[in-house]
């Protein structure tokens, strides 16, 4: 499964929580157990 999340940021480096996307991606895949890799 493969998902991408699109983010704009305001600066060359800044912190930004995606973690509500992610668990919303997730949630949607029905997938009950696994590892979820992110790469930015």
């Amino acid at each position: 499964m493969l998902e991408e999340i699109q983010i704009k940021t305001s600066k060359k480096n800044e912190l930004i929580d995606i973690t509500n996307e992610v668990q919303k991606i997730v949630s949607k895949s029905k997938i009950c157990s696994g590892i979820c890799f992110l790469y930015c």
